[in-house]
């Protein structure tokens, strides 16, 4: 058994899935999703990203290579970043490894970052603030040099340098020799040595323009997209300043996309002389350095807006409140080569992904299965977490360390390795409220989370106190089971995650499908509830089943005419009434032989022939706690005979050879099948 996290990375190439180390002997800080790692891989180390951490690997303990250092104290790429990524990668069906790195400057994917990088700038030294340039009449260059850098404390980039002042290396080393210069870094300074310009005040606005503003404007904080339609020289330019600085008054990032780099200079041009020193620019044309220094400064919200050409729909904007595409029409928008990606798509993709949490709202999920697991299973023998006393899988509660049935109740500890061949790879199959609460801390780490089922509420008084917090604003995130669905009002929730709901879709029981859309309005209900509009995902991997495309597109109501008529084809309730008689044994045989004298004596009663008999079969549970089960069905188009019929029935069940062998029940009107 392996000990410890494993580290799930993701590396540059041709890879659809990420790689599992074992953290390095060092850490800089905990690892945290979007770190970069140097780790081995074939015959020579690779730099990775950190995608996630788990307890589990789908390697053996023996193969698991450990990771050689963490590059990064402070991840590139936030949660939300590295959602959109694989969003991209999935939707357009490109190796994530590539993805993820196209996503990063190329100084940050390449080898040579894992060395120490040069200072980019120079500044003058002590000495050389103090030289008489009276001395260095032959030498012009030098004073050029010195003057400049006296103008600039902060420093100077050596691009700036040589491309706007003429400034040779051989002048650059001779006054380093002298002492004179020295390297610095400028972190995110201005490579050009001109101070920002002042910012203006806008243009009034004619009333179309003032519309557009107007209604985008209601919907900051939300996801809406809107079209701006409007020919050339009709004033949209001043329609999107008037926006950004909307969202940048409201302490926000906004990303400005232009198709090509020669449209970049004219809006840089007009938002810098608005926004002076807030606004950044980003495209294929400018070099490496300075593409990572803006990269970082956005990263680090140190600059509120980005201008980009395609590639820029990935930078890292934590505080993302605006996307503007300008001329979305274009196909310059599309990548055409490698990942074939479209930014204007894409832009929409992410602008709804950044909805609900960063507007202070909450999201609540909802999954109708407590603990960590439904099982566990041994990885090497296909061993299974069987309960001994029914036919289920006891769930693995991981924060108890507990094997549970959930059907009779039936507790053991988790096995420290497989009770059948030995081996200590044990490993948790699907999915409960335990194992989503543990994957929504990886990817939301800062954001409190709630969750609510059975187990975290069974002290007293620990639900009301969890229900106060919530609708106090204290957790963002909300999960539970039908704890949390039903009859809780929480105006703040705008987003509702309904997650596995398939079994609702091929369930034994006909009613499943009903149980399933109720279940779906009944949590979707949760969301909007106050004035904020509403959003309900569902996680199905049959999203073209015919009841769940009824149920999505065009409601409750439709859905129940179909499914109505299904049953009045089937003559199922409530077209046709039913019985269900219900029996168990500690003996297997006994539950379907005291039921097959039931129905050889129930045949014989008067009136018979108008019902329907089915079964006896064992039950979908056929044994529970112990005692085996089974099922005779009993069904009649009309209530009146069936009722007769069953009085009559059971007159004659006590005086039956089996009666006192088994335990049996009448079920009228039933509505499980259990």
């Amino acid at each position: 058994m392996v000990s410890g996290p494993i580290l799930h990375i993701a590396l540059s190439g041709p890879f659809r899935t990420c790689f599992d180390y074992l953290p390095p002997a060092e850490l800089l800080t905990s690892p945290v999703p979007g770190c970069r790692f140097e780790v081995p891989f074939g015959k020579s180390n690779r730099i990775g990203i950190l995608l996630s951490i788990s307890e589990q690997s789908t390697l053996p303990p023996s193969k698991l290579k450990r990771a050689k250092r963490q590059l990064d104290a402070q991840p590139l790429l936030l949660e939300a970043d590295i959602r959109l990524l694989r969003w991209a990668a999935d939707y357009y069906q490109h190796p994530f490894g590539d993805v993820i790195f196209q996503a990063l400057p190329s100084n940050l994917r390449k080898w040579r970052t894992l060395r120490m990088a040069k200072p980019a700038g120079l500044r003058l030294t002590q000495a050389g603030k103090a030289v008489d340039l009276n001395t260095l009449g032959r030498a012009p260059k030098q004073v050029a040099l010195i003057q400049t850098l006296m103008k600039n404390s902060a420093g100077l980039s050596k691009i700036a340098l040589k491309e706007e002042h003429a400034i040779t290396p051989a002048v650059v080393r001779s006054l380093m020799k002298k002492g004179w210069i020295e390297p610095c870094d400028l972190q995110t300074q201005p490579e050009t040595p001109t101070a920002p310009p002042k910012e203006k005040e806008g243009h009034p606005l004619n009333p179309h323009q003032q519309q557009a503003v107007d209604k985008v404007s209601h919907y900051l904080g939300t996801f809406r997209p809107f079209l701006l339609n409007g020919v050339t020289g009709s004033g949209k330019t001043e329609v999107y300043l008037h926006l950004v600085e909307a969202v940048v008054a409201r302490g926000q990032q906004a990303l400005l996309l232009a198709p090509e780099i020669g449209l970049t200079p004219q809006l840089l041009q007009r938002f810098r002389e608005r926004m002076g020193d807030k606004v950044a620019v980003l495209h294929s044309g400018l070099a490496d350095g300075e593409r990572e220094r803006i990269w970082q400064s956005m990263r680090c919200a140190d600059q509120q807006v980005l201008i980009g050409t395609r590639s820029a729909i990935f930078s890292p904007l934590p505080k993302l409140g605006l996307i503007i595409v300008d001329e979305e029409h274009d196909l310059s928008y599309k990548q055409q080569e490698g990942f074939r990606y479209s930014a204007r798509d894409l832009s929409l993709v992410r602008a709804q992904q950044s909805l609900t949490l960063a507007a202070g709202e909450q999201a609540m999920l909802f999954l109708n299965r407590r603990g960590y697991a439904p099982m566990l299973t041994c990885h090497a023998c296909g061993w299974l977490t069987d309960c001994p006393r029914c036919d289920a899988r006891m769930t693995h509660h991981r924060q108890q360390n507990l094997l549970w049935c959930h059907h009779c109740g039936h507790q053991q500890r988790v096995p420290q390795q497989c009770p059948s061949c030995g081996s200590p790879d044990l490993r948790p199959i699907g999915q409960g409220t335990e194992r989503v609460e543990e994957s929504l801390q990886q990817i939301f780490p800062d954001t409190p989370l709630a969750r609510i089922d059975r187990d975290s509420t069974s002290r007293k008084g620990s639900l009301e106190k969890l229900l106060a917090q919530i609708k106090a604003g204290v957790y963002p995130i909300l999960l539970g089971t039908q704890m949390l669905a039903k009859g809780h009002h929480f105006p703040a929730v705008t987003l509702v995650a309904i997650l596995d709901v398939d079994q609702g879709l091929f369930g034994a029981d006909f009613r499943a499908s009903e149980r399933m859309a109720q279940l779906i309005l009944q949590v979707s209900g949760r969301a909007g509830r106050a004035e904020r509009p509403g959003k309900v995902l569902i996680q199905t991997r049959h999203p073209d089943h015919p009841l769940m495309q009824l149920l999505t597109t065009k409601g409750y109501d439709a859905f129940s005419e179909v499914a109505l008529q299904e049953r009045r084809n089937a003559l199922l309730p409530p077209y046709s009434h039913q019985v269900l008689i219900r029996a168990e044994a500690t003996k297997a045989e006994h539950p379907e032989r005291f039921l097959n004298q039931i129905l050889e004596a129930g045949l014989k009663i008067d009136g018979a022939a108008n019902i329907e008999f089915w079964g006896p079969v064992p039950a979908p549970m056929e044994r529970r706690a112990g005692k085996t089960r089974a099922h005779l069905l009993i069904q009649s188009s009309h209530r009146q005979p069936l009722h007769q019929w069953l009085e009559a029935c059971i007159k004659l069940i006590d005086e039956l050879p089996q009666s006192r062998q088994v335990r049996w029940s009448i079920d009228v009107d039933p509505q499980e099948m259990l």
